[in-house]
């Protein structure tokens, strides 16, 4: 599913959801998780995101500086992603460090993959190549050993795939997720800086 700007400095006033949200990304991730969801609008300053499932018809506009609506539009995925689910999955080729794999990702207007299922969590190791050893995703756990956070979203990971033993934080400098070919891509623990390929993820829009 595509989102495309509907209307800027306007909201409706009714809402299905009212939720706190780091980007304009993560909030359409969130439209796209909820099938009753018709339109979403983010506001970037207070960093909210209203999901909606009412018609356009249903009720009347709000002007307001601070927030844009946004629709789904049916559409494809870009060059060189991958679509599973309503989201397009990039699986770079590239090595870089945990941070720097962040950072590009958001540059494509996407995010570090959040895996929240053993149905994508299957879906990336089908996809991982044979001659790539290891793939960042976007777990960290660099705030408070041994609580893994969704750098993103800022969620809890709850959904998990670990290798037999870990994470073990080894050396006490292990605070990034990966996943492992040696371990059959299941996830390890690792030292941010080392280099890696990665995985971006977002909502089918850009």
């Amino acid at each position: 599913m595509k989102y495309v700007l509907k209307y800027d400095q306007k909201t409706f006033p009714l809402w299905d959801m009212n939720i706190k949200s780091p980007s304009v990304v993560h909030c359409a991730a969130t439209c796209n998780m909820h099938k009753m969801c018709s339109y979403y609008s983010y506001n970037v300053v207070d960093k909210l995101c209203l999901i909606y499932s009412n018609r356009e018809e249903d009720t009347t506009l709000i002007s307001d500086s601070k927030w844009r609506i946004y629709e789904p539009v049916n559409t494809d995925c870009p060059a060189h992603w991958d679509l599973f689910e309503g989201n397009c999955y990039f699986f770079s080729q590239d090595q870089k460090s945990w941070h720097d794999s962040k950072v590009y990702c958001e540059e494509q207007q996407s995010m570090l993959v959040e895996v929240i299922s053993d149905t994508e969590n299957n879906f990336l190791k089908g996809k991982t190549e044979e001659h790539i050893p290891s793939y960042w995703i976007g777990a960290t756990d660099i705030e408070t050993e041994g609580v893994w956070i969704w750098d993103t979203s800022q969620t809890v990971v709850t959904f998990t795939d670990w290798f037999p033993g870990q994470p073990d934080n080894n050396v006490d400098s292990q605070n990034c997720l990966h996943l492992v070919k040696e371990y059959g891509y299941k996830w390890d623990d690792y030292p941010c800086e080392r280099l890696h390929a990665f995985v971006c993820e977002k909502p089918t829009f850009s």
